[in-house]
């Protein structure tokens, strides 16, 4: 409690600070650039918001001159797309417990080797037709597997990963344990029969995309 002589009475005071100190606002700031994890029109909006909501008037512009640097020479990650709505959504599945598909595009392991391949054809294409090469540049995407033999391969790969992905899933889930310890709930039994109803589909879906029939097909 301390006395207010501008209000004239006694008020009472957190001992402890609600919100972040300069000190903590600077280092949240580096440890988000550092991160490279938002193209910089998602990032810098963030990390204004935060000095202008957390920061106290007077410290505004020290805080804003101390990661100008970092801001300036930000080196967005390369995919070079929008993360935020699609971290909501995935933590929206997570909390739901719903079965999301995800398209890896480093999975295949030769996928830089199609990608020079297609590149290699379009660089042929414009040397015959005598266009200059100082300009061209080169855009490619798991789309452009269509209709090409590694597109199946691609496919059984990415089903692949996705049950392995699923059965990591299982094995680690606290169900597991209440089963084997018998004392499951109907919850739990609910869950386990999603999981199971999933691994069968990418079961299947293996199957579909294998090169190579398994023994006894």
């Amino acid at each position: 409690m301390i006395y207010d002589r501008r209000e004239r009475a006694y008020r009472l005071v957190n001992s402890v600070p609600r919100g972040l100190s300069n000190s903590e606002i600077l280092a949240v700031c580096k440890i988000l650039l550092e991160s490279r994890s938002m193209r910089r029109d998602e990032m810098m909006p963030i990390l204004d918001k935060l000095i202008d909501c957390c920061v106290p008037e007077e410290s505004k512009r020290a805080v804003t001159e101390l990661i100008a640097n970092e801001k300036h020479h930000y080196v967005e990650p390369h995919h070079g797309k929008h993360i935020l709505d699609g971290l909501w959504e995935i933590g929206q599945a997570v909390k739901h417990r719903q079965v999301m598909e995800i398209t890896y595009e480093r999975i295949l392991p030769e996928l830089e080797l199609i990608e020079a391949f297609f590149q290699a054809e379009e660089l042929k294409n414009e040397i015959i037709c005598g266009n200059p090469l100082e300009n061209l540049s080169f855009t490619f995407y798991i789309q452009a597997l269509e209709n090409t033999p590694y597109h199946r391969h691609y496919q059984f790969v990415k089903n692949a990963f996705a049950f392995y992905v699923l059965s990591c899933r299982i094995y680690n889930t606290p169900v597991l344990t209440n089963l084997l310890q018998n004392r499951t709930t109907e919850n739990d039994i609910s869950q386990l029969e999603d999981e199971k109803a999933a691994l069968v589909y990418q079961s299947t879906a293996i199957s579909e995309t294998a090169m190579v029939p398994r023994g006894g097909e």
